[in-house]
């Protein structure tokens, strides 16, 4: 409410305007510009009198500005809406076509069920004929089955012969059997007759020719009867053969018999399965008829969502139109609301820029925390060189003779966890919320005076004042807050920064400062201050490493404000 009463305020003064007569010129170049405004034209032709004048002019220009402003939203928000109408009539467009496109896909999908059903028909009734034929040949293999059982009964009565042949054959071989024994029974009397015409041949020695006569006899017939011995072996043999040929036949025979029995299984198994399924295909028949049912019944229920949807169809339309003249209803409504939110952000916009410049400057105007600070001093006391070749000594580079210098440069381990120790424990003595440092504004002011540095007495000033004299507020503090010396740990309440020039026998006693060459007892002393000197810097640049900790803190948690009051 105060904003658009500023606002009014500003209206009321933009009618209270009276610019005199004698300004006619300036007059009529105001009527000139009102007609053409554009965002670089303001009133700043017009010579004021007054400072209440110039506050007015100025007014008139922000408000010009906000005005052109206010328009360019307006085109840009009409140019919105008539591309939100459009797409709005584009998806109801594209929902009806979308509609349409699904029942002609629904009517598509029942034609093509019907021809499916009719390419099923065809198809059982193929596999009707398929299974008649098949039928058919299953009887032609059965009397082929038949025939082959025939062949194994006659191969059977075959075998059965055989049989009885190798009975005889064995009758045979017993018949051989006996005269073989009987050949042997003769030769043992052949043998005993030996014995006795031995005996007898002492009181037979004169029938010696008749005894050699039968010597002969007898060899020949021994002769004889080892030949007929010999044939008699040979044909053992080829009917031992012969029987062998013959269980291997019957063999054969016996294995083809039970491969016949096997294949008639089969044949006989694959007969019940056949059966089997001819009876299921009698099932799918009937599946499928019942199936060709629910589809005719399907079919007219899409008919009927079909009429439906055409239904619906015209009654979106309706409403499609009633809804378009609300919409125009509602966007002149929302015209009118979206001009006051615009003008509302407008203020609100002002109040915080104002606001964040004001605690802007009020951050810059109060005195500063420790880390602010160093912070700021580490920012803004940034140096440059200056290279001027007109500007070097004529003499050359001094000369090092009688100068002290490091002899070992060792590392410093454990700097960075004795800095961290010297920081924190700065941090709990002087605390982050303590403000009784320099202001900022007092460091932005110090920093525009930086010049570069051309010399080493420029570097020497430099230092002084932009590097000494921030240890020494800082120092100072610390002395301060900390009266029983915990973390300084120092003899004396203030910081001297001097440099001194020793010479080369430091054993003697003898140094050279500042052309003094009498023996002095202040070498002592100059290497405690740079000892208290290097402890300083370290606790310096600790601080300055807590300050950005602090800083990156403080940013981030700005951020998240920023975000949470965003959203």
């Amino acid at each position: 409410m105060d904003q658009q009463g500023q606002f009014d305020a500003l209206l009321e003064d933009i009618r209270q305007l009276k610019i005199e007569e004698t300004d006619t010129p300036s007059k009529q170049n105001m009527a000139s510009d009102s007609q053409q405004v554009t965002p670089t034209e303001t009133l700043s032709h017009l010579q004021p009198k007054n400072d209440r004048e110039l506050q007015k002019f100025q007014r008139l220009d922000e408000i010009i500005l906000k005005l052109h402003a206010l328009k360019t939203l307006e085109k840009e928000d009409r140019r919105k809406e008539d591309e939100i109408r459009h797409k709005e009539m584009k998806a109801l467009e594209l929902e009806r076509d979308r509609a349409l496109r699904q029942a002609e896909k629904k009517e598509e999908e029942f034609v093509e069920s019907l021809r499916l059903a009719e390419r099923r028909e065809a198809d059982l009734q193929l596999e009707v004929k398929n299974l008649q034929q098949n039928g058919e040949r299953r009887l032609k293999n059965r009397d082929l089955g038949l025939q082959e059982k025939d062949l194994v009964l006659e191969s059977k009565r075959k075998t059965a012969e055989l049989q009885n042949k190798d009975a005889l054959v064995q009758d045979r071989d017993k018949q051989l059997e006996d005269k073989n024994r009987h050949v042997q029974d003769t030769e043992v009397e052949l043998q005993d007759t030996k014995k006795a015409l031995q005996d007898t041949k002492k009181a037979l020695q004169n029938t010696k020719n008749v005894l050699q006569v039968t010597q002969s006899a007898l060899e020949t017939s021994e002769i004889r009867t080892r030949e007929s011995v010999a044939e008699l072996e040979i044909k053992d043999r080829q009917l031992e053969e012969k029987g062998r040929q013959l269980e291997e036949k019957s063999r054969q025979l016996e294995e083809n018999g039970r491969q016949l029995e096997g294949k008639n299984r089969q044949l006989e198994e694959k007969d019940r399965q056949l059966e089997k399924e001819g009876r299921q295909l009698e099932e799918k028949g009937r599946r499928l008829e019942e199936k060709n049912r629910q589809l005719e019944k399907e079919g007219h229920l899409l008919e009927e969502k079909n009429r439906q949807l055409k239904e619906k169809g015209h009654l979106l339309e309706e409403k499609n139109r009633e809804l378009q003249e609300k919409d125009r209803q509602l966007e002149g409504k929302n015209r009118q609301l979206e001009e006051k939110d615009r003008q509302l952000q407008e203020g609100n916009s002002l109040s915080q820029e104002k606001d964040i410049e004001l605690s802007n400057q009020a951050k810059l105007l109060q005195f500063s925390t420790i880390g602010e600070y160093l912070m700021k001093c580490h920012v803004s006391y940034i140096p440059t060189v200056q290279m001027n070749a007109d500007q070097r000594t004529p003499y050359g580079v001094t000369k090092l003779k009688e100068r002290c210098g490091p002899t070992h440069a060792n590392p410093w381990e454990g700097f960075l966890g004795e800095q961290k120790k010297i920081f924190e424990q700065v941090c709990k003595t002087i605390g982050p919320d303590l403000r009784e440092f320099p202001r900022l504004i007092t460091v932005e002011q110090i920093a525009s005076n930086i010049r570069p540095i051309a010399s080493e007495k420029e570097l020497k000033m430099f230092i002084n004042t932009y590097v000494e004299n921030p240890v020494r507020h800082v120092m100072k503090k610390l002395f301060s807050v900390d009266p029983q010396d915990k973390v300084c740990q120092a003899e004396g309440k203030e910081v001297d920064f001097r440099y001194y020039y020793f010479s080369e026998d430091m054993k003697s006693g003898h140094e050279a400062f500042a052309g003094i060459d009498e023996p002095t007892d202040t070498l002592q002393f100059t290497a405690n201050g740079l000892k208290t000197y290097d402890r300083e810097m370290v606790r310096y640049k600790s601080l300055l490493d807590a300050y950005k900790l602090k800083q990156h803190r403080y940013e981030k948690e700005t951020s998240a404000i920023d975000t949470i009051t965003q959203s």
